[in-house]
């Protein structure tokens, strides 16, 4: 399978109707194919704000589940210190760890780690604690 083309064509059936939910669900599995768990959760995320009437709630669900456990497995497979280095190179983490407000945020995570269900609500927190737990600062477990 060629993901450029898949990508294309996914991109192309949003184009045409923005509501096409599948489009985003394909999307998301493109992205988990080519590894990026990351892209593919937030695809998950558009394609469940798209899904108004909750017909494919089932599938997303099942395509977020896939995301999050390639993302402990990959976290849990390398070690910490070439965590560390990828995220150290990576401009994107850089940005999240220089936000003070993710700073206070991660800060009470430390303190109590139940908080993270509160912050996980707010979307731009959420799209933020991902790209860190994709680069393996923090994990979910």
């Amino acid at each position: 399978m060629a993901f450029t083309e898949a990508d294309k064509d996914c991109d192309a059936a949003i184009a045409l109707d923005e509501g096409f939910v599948k489009a985003y669900i394909r999307k998301a599995a493109i992205l988990f194919a080519k590894r990026d768990y990351t892209a593919s959760l937030e695809m998950c995320e558009t394609a469940k704000a798209k899904d108004a009437d909750g017909k494919h709630e089932a599938e997303i669900t099942q395509q977020r589940y896939k995301a999050y456990a390639a993302l402990n497995e990959v976290q849990s497979g390398a070690n910490a210190a070439e965590n560390l280095k990828r995220a150290q190179d990576d401009p994107e983490v850089q940005r999240v760890l220089a936000d003070p407000i993710m700073q206070t945020i991660l800060r009470q995570m430390q303190e109590d780690p139940r908080a993270i269900q509160d912050h996980m609500k707010n979307p731009e927190v959420a799209k933020k604690m991902r790209i860190l737990m994709n680069a393996g600062i923090i994990q979910m477990r």
